[in-house]
C-alpha cells in the first residue's frame, strides 16, 4: 500500500542523508516530479514528501518551453541549507554526445588523456 511505499521512502531517504553527512560525500537521488504543467515546486516530486524534506538541496532540470535553441536547459536551486542561495543555471545539452555543458558549448572537450583516466593537464577540470 502507498503507505508503507512512503514510509520506505522516507527511511532511504533519511539513511542516505545520514550516510552523507557521516562520510562527507554527497549523494545524487533522481526524482521525477508528478505530471504537472506549471513551474516545478519541491512538493511536485513523485512519492514520499520526505524525498525533499530530509536532503539538503533540491534541484531541478527542465528544457524550457519558450527556448528558440532546443539545447538549452535549466538548472534550478529550489532548496539550499547549505548556503541558501537559490537560482538557475543556463544549460546547453547535446542529443549527439549526450552531455551537458555551459555557456561554451563545447561538447567535445576532453577531460583525460586517450584511453586513460588520468586527466589531461592543459585544460581546466570542472568541479574541482
Amino acid at each position: 500500500n502507498n503507505e508503507t511505499l512512503y514510509r520506505a521512502q522516507s527511511n532511504f531517504v533519511g539513511r542516505i542523508s545520514k550516510m552523507a553527512k557521516t562520510y562527507k560525500v554527497a549523494f545524487i537521488l533522481v526524482a521525477h516530479p508528478r505530471k504537472s504543467n506549471i513551474a516545478f515546486q519541491n512538493d511536485d516530486v513523485s512519492g514520499s514528501a520526505d524525498i525533499t524534506n530530509k536532503v539538503d538541496i533540491v534541484m531541478s532540470y527542465d528544457r524550457p518551453d519558450n527556448s528558440e535553441d532546443d539545447s538549452e536547459r535549466i538548472l534550478t536551486v529550489t532548496k539550499n541549507r547549505l548556503t541558501g542561495k537559490l537560482g538557475e543555471v543556463k544549460l546547453y545539452y547535446s542529443e549527439e554526445s549526450k552531455r551537458i555543458v555551459g555557456d561554451d558549448k563545447n561538447f567535445n572537450k576532453d577531460y583525460f588523456k586517450e584511453n586513460t583516466f588520468e586527466p589531461v593537464d592543459q585544460y581546466e577540470i570542472p568541479f574541482d
